[in-house]
């Protein structure tokens, strides 16, 4: 829950920075909690409606499983083409991967290491390694304390209010390279 309050309050404060509220103004006079919700009546009221669209997407409102719940922000992102285009889901794949053992101490040197090692190997087949990547993530994030299912959750709720900006970052993204972006010696933008 309180997660999905910093997500609530992050969106708040967001939409009134651009009607030129400044942020203490926001947190102090909108964001005042009242027991389990807030003083500001319009705001606790986002607030309900905000726990009602999370409670409509939790595990037992969400028919289906997670694979196939990700298809249709795939569509309303990208479209078929994209979506399925496999070189693409490879890279944003090993870019979202590093980025998640990057935030748990795993060093560039490391990284480069293990590029070097798997490469050097036979090629594995992809129905054992989908395998080996959800089992190691499973360790990784109990070794970490973090609940996977639940990231996934919440992960998956946050795209869904960022389809335009995740567009945007798409139609920007530099043709036949495997970054999502500009390089960092090129300026990346803040999507």
């Amino acid at each position: 829950m309180s997660n999905q309050r910093e997500l609530f309050e992050a969106a708040v404060v967001e939409r009134l920075k651009e009607s030129g509220f400044l942020e203490i103004e926001i947190r102090t006079e909108c964001l005042v909690r009242c027991d389990d919700g807030y003083q500001d009546e319009l705001i606790n009221a986002g607030w309900h409606y905000w726990n009602a669209a999370i409670a409509a997407q939790s595990p037992a409102a969400n028919v289906g499983p997670f694979q196939a719940r990700v298809q249709p922000w795939m569509m309303a992102c990208f479209g078929a083409m994209i979506a399925g285009d496999r070189e693409e889901r490879n890279h944003r794949f090993l870019e979202e991967a590093l980025e998640l053992v990057q935030s748990t101490g795993c060093t560039a040197h490391e990284a480069h290491q293990l590029v070097d090692y798997v490469y050097g190997r036979a090629t594995g087949e992809p129905h054992q390694e989908v395998g080996g990547v959800m089992v190691t993530l499973a360790a990784l994030c109990l070794a970490n304390h973090l609940d996977m299912h639940e990231a996934a959750e919440t992960e998956l709720a946050r795209i869904w209010t960022k389809v335009d900006a995740i567009r945007a970052k798409q139609a920007a993204k530099p043709k036949h390279s495997p970054l999502p972006g500009p390089s960092a010696s090129e300026g990346s933008p803040d999507v």
